[in-house]
């Protein structure tokens, strides 16, 4: 068979659609992750002005992927992705913290649980891929109770000590949501090693 008929792991794609496809990423993953973290409990323009400084570094991202064409190769692709789905996890960490009045403590075990899960992903992005969320081998069932611990651990001590069950129930679902995030765009970095992975 002609190499040339056989599938691509990264089909071409041109600047502009590169380019459409980054900040649709950008709106719908730290976009409204930030959403999150701004608005509740209280309206907070530190989350906004994160994200704001964020799609400046993203829009120099943008213009240099083009004059340099990082856009047609893997890494630029995958980056992008991977970096966007991990901080948009972190952001849905935040309202959590917040509901329980943004105590270091809580703030200390989040960036733990953040770090924890970003090292993980990148480390076993194969197993998680293979996995998701119903892991059969000893490895994936480690990390599956490890990447609850942290949320659940500290929504409870939270609810415990400020007695805010609706507030720390929503928090817990938003970061919940963000390591399930976390875990899954980060380990798009997986496919640096292996760029066939995934493809059937």
């Amino acid at each position: 068979m002609d190499s040339s008929k056989k599938k691509k792991s990264f089909p071409d794609t041109g600047p502009g659609f590169y380019t459409f496809g980054l900040w649709v990423t950008f709106l719908i993953l730290p976009g409204f992750a930030c959403l999150a973290a701004t608005i509740v409990p209280v309206w907070s323009s530190l989350w906004l002005n994160f994200l704001i400084f964020f799609a400046i570094l993203l829009l120099i991202w943008n213009v240099l992927s083009i004059v340099f064409r990082w856009y047609d190769t893997p890494w630029g692709r995958l980056l992008p992705p991977a970096v966007l789905g991990n901080i948009a996890g972190f952001l849905y960490l935040v309202p959590l913290w917040r509901f329980a009045g943004e105590p270091l403590w809580l703030g200390v075990i989040l960036v733990f649980h953040y770090l924890f899960c970003t090292w993980a992903s990148v480390r076993y992005g194969r197993e998680i891929y293979r996995e998701g969320t119903s892991p059969k081998t000893r490895v994936g069932k480690l990390l599956f109770k490890i990447g609850l611990i942290g949320p659940f651990g500290g929504a409870l001590i939270a609810l415990a000590i400020t007695k805010a069950f609706g507030g720390i129930f929503i928090g817990l679902i938003l970061a919940l949501c963000g390591t399930i995030i976390i875990l899954y765009f980060t380990a798009f970095i997986y496919k640096l090693k292996d760029p066939g992975f995934g493809m059937g």
